[in-house]
């Protein structure tokens, strides 16, 4: 059944409560929103398998790490058609997503996360429809290392429209710095976006 064939259904159902039944109803600004997250669930389960995006910088914690639970994020709540995850070319699994970073994606609205950063090793990599390097330095690294992943490996924000530059890593400095670049990995993924990247399909 269609997402409007299950609405229509609902709203068709007779009144069952006490008292004189109401002419008209329309449906409440809570019964709104559970219509929208039952479009998103039924877009879900026709669409097909998700597209498998990496995020890719040095240690896993800050830029990449900013963007996969972001758009994670917009995922659950966009209904985008992604699957996100990130790795960091010299990354250690006891590295922390600093504080400044937590505090940033939970204004945006991100739920509290747990996080490991992971090194981007060949498996991990090749796993990846799409791999998106925060820098040159990265996308050259991960070239050099495994030629073969070339076609699918591309400039973060070179892909999402806004030329051949860098995401400049944010690590060590205060947190109006950190702000600077989650807005700047922001636009990117609204760029993206824009693009119909995670459209449901």
């Amino acid at each position: 059944m269609s997402f409007s064939a299950v609405a229509a259904a609902k709203d068709a159902q007779p009144y069952h409560g006490q008292g004189e039944e109401p002419e008209a109803r329309s449906p409440s600004p809570a019964g709104c929103l559970g219509y929208d997250r039952l479009a998103i669930i039924v877009r879900r389960m026709t669409a097909p398998p998700p597209k498998k995006i990496l995020f890719v910088c040095t240690g896993n914690i800050c830029r990449s790490a900013m963007a996969e639970h972001l758009l994670r994020h917009w995922a659950a709540t966009r209904g985008l058609n992604v699957g996100p995850s990130s790795a960091g070319v010299a990354a250690e699994s006891w590295y922390e997503v600093p504080d400044h970073a937590r505090r940033l994606l939970a204004a945006e609205g991100v739920p509290p996360f747990r996080h490991r950063a992971r090194l981007a090793t060949g498996e991990i990599l090749r796993e990846a429809d799409l791999i998106l390097a925060m820098t040159r330095w990265h996308l050259d690294t991960i070239v050099a290392e495994f030629p073969d992943l070339a076609p699918r490996t591309k400039l973060f924000r070179a892909a999402a429209g806004f030329g051949e530059e860098d995401v400049d890593d944010p690590m060590g400095e205060p947190e109006e710095v950190f702000a600077r670049c989650l807005a700047v990995i922001k636009e990117g993924l609204e760029g993206l976006v824009g693009q119909g990247f995670g459209a449901p399909g």
